[in-house]
């Protein structure tokens, strides 16, 4: 699955001032994202679970949708329990956003502390139409394992 530039743009703001900790020892920051599916469908799928380098870090591959295929799902949301089930078959319930339908929204919040001067914050919003660079992104509300693994 393809890098989703898109995601990555919500995230340049809100990231970019994390970079300060990188420059002063006397600085800590901390970013807090949620990013989530409004206004879609709501869907149950199936499909392999996999590892992905956007920013939710999970995606859904060989996806069907009852007897309809699917093209692969960027998962975000309750993400939490996924990392137990990467490399298994799985079967989410959840909001889907796909083409026109549904919005996805992301909300970022980045907190610096620094010792020696003012703490800032920095908050991010926004929202996109449908899917991510033609992926459609699926909101996790829940997981059911089928197989221990996707071969």
């Amino acid at each position: 699955m393809r890098t989703q530039p898109i995601l990555f743009t919500f995230m340049a703001a809100a990231l970019a001032t994390s970079s300060l900790s990188a420059q002063t020892s006397q600085a800590t920051a901390k970013t807090e994202t949620k990013i989530e599916v409004k206004d879609g469908r709501d869907a149950k799928v199936s499909g392999c679970l996999m590892r992905h380098e956007g920013v939710s870090g999970f995606a859904l591959s060989n996806v069907m949708e009852g007897n309809k295929s699917l093209d692969d799902v960027i998962l975000v949301g309750d993400t939490d329990k996924l990392a137990d089930h990467v490399g298994q078959m799985v079967e989410i319930k959840g909001k889907l956003a796909d083409g026109a339908k549904g919005k996805i929204h992301m909300d970022s919040k980045t907190k610096i502390d620094r010792e020696n001067a003012p703490d800032s914050e920095t908050r991010v919003k926004a929202d996109s139409k449908g899917n991510v660079d033609g992926f459609p992104v699926l909101g996790v509300k829940d997981l059911k394992k089928l197989r221990a693994s996707c071969s």
